[in-house]
């Protein structure tokens, strides 16, 4: 594990008023192209902006896709144009221009051989690092629409994605974690940090558990000035002071019996 990369690079903030554009100039820069009838979809390496493309190293020329839900935090990039697999796709997606900052898509990569080195650029308000040899690539194929659920139904999660990832905004999201899941890093108890494994609260909070997993409903919440640690059902959560994002874990169901989203 390269440590120094727990960091992530600053993610540079591109807004339409930067570029001369309006909204709907916005939303046009890039077209996204339905699949066509009968046209089987792509197998999926994952859900939310922290999706990389290690699990598929070495199958070269095969595709894949991930969905990128609209307003999610750019992770960690390295390379320009030929990514390090390790590199969160969908912010690839944005540093190719093949994904409009702030909107969400279903991004298709296409695995690539190892590279002996990988070039660091800013490019649409993404800025991707520098990096020698690194044993797997991908490049950013092509963006179309969502082909996630729709929000009345949960969305697939991995136990390390946070809240801030999935880019759900201020309204309420099911989503769904695996069992056998293993616990990823948590700060605050009730109220937590957006940047905590939203699987991992939902285990703080006791309403789902880690060898069984379960449905989730999941709202967002302003930032707080301090989150506090507790232990609560086999999970030690960390305290932090102030932090410009929260999430509540509403209620949640182990096992896989999706809940109902209640009506207004």
């Amino acid at each position: 594990m390269r440590w120094h990369r727990l960091v992530a690079p600053a993610a540079l903030a591109l807004t339409c008023t930067a570029l001369g554009l309006g909204p709907a100039s916005a939303r046009s820069i890039v077209r996204l192209r339905p699949r066509p009838a009968g046209v089987a979809a792509l197998p999926r390496l994952g859900t939310g902006w922290k999706a990389n493309a290690q699990a598929a190293r070495g199958r070269n020329g095969a595709r894949f896709s991930v969905d990128c839900p609209a307003r999610g935090r750019p992770g960690s990039v390295w390379g320009n144009g030929v990514y390090t697999d390790d590199s969160s796709i969908c912010s690839a997606a944005q540093h190719a221009g093949v994904l409009v900052p702030g909107a969400g898509a279903e991004v298709v990569i296409e695995i690539r051989p190892a590279e002996p080195s990988y070039a660091g650029t800013t490019k649409n308000g993404v800025t991707s690092g520098s990096w020698a040899a690194w044993r797997g690539s991908f490049v950013v194929v092509s963006a179309g629409p969502l082909s996630s659920a729709p929000s009345s139904a949960a969305t697939a999660i991995g136990w390390g994605d946070d809240f801030a990832s999935l880019g759900t905004g201020t309204g309420a999201r099911l989503v769904e974690c695996s069992p056998a899941g293993s616990a990823g890093s948590v700060w605050g108890s009730g109220l937590y940090t957006d940047d905590s494994s939203v699987c991992t609260a939902a285990v703080h909070a006791g309403l789902i558990d880690f060898a069984r997993g379960g449905t989730v409903l999941v709202e967002a919440r302003p930032g707080q000035p301090s989150y506090a640690a507790s232990a609560q059902h086999g999970v030690q959560s960390s305290s932090w002071g102030v932090w410009s994002g929260s999430f509540v874990v509403l209620s949640g169901k182990a096992g896989h019996n999706p809940l109902q989203v209640a009506g207004p």
